[in-house]
């Protein structure tokens, strides 16, 4: 993609940081959506729009939009892992 696109590696670099940082702070809300509500409906609409992100992922020619569209996917990441830790300690789940 970089040579592609022509974008230098600290602009690839910088769209992992803010997507790093924004899905930090959207934990404690997402958290707290979790314990209230659980998982299904976060995990359904988490993979439908990692689908979305994925594909525009793969069309995107505008640096502004690859930042949006990493932050994106790095909060489908992070339910991925919610996932996981749920599989694990299902017993915790209501």
């Amino acid at each position: 993609m970089h040579q592609d696109l022509s974008w230098s590696p600290t602009a690839f670099t910088g769209a992992y940081s803010v997507a790093m940082i924004v899905s930090g702070v959207a934990a404690i809300p997402v958290g707290r959506w979790l314990d209230r509500h659980g998982a299904r409906g976060l995990m359904a609409a988490g993979s439908a729009a990692a689908i979305l992100l994925v594909l525009a992922w793969a069309h995107v020619t505008d640096l502004a939009a690859f930042y949006s569209i990493w932050v994106g996917i790095r909060r489908r990441y992070g339910r991925r892992l919610v996932r996981a830790r749920l599989r694990r300690h299902h017993h915790l789940v209501r």
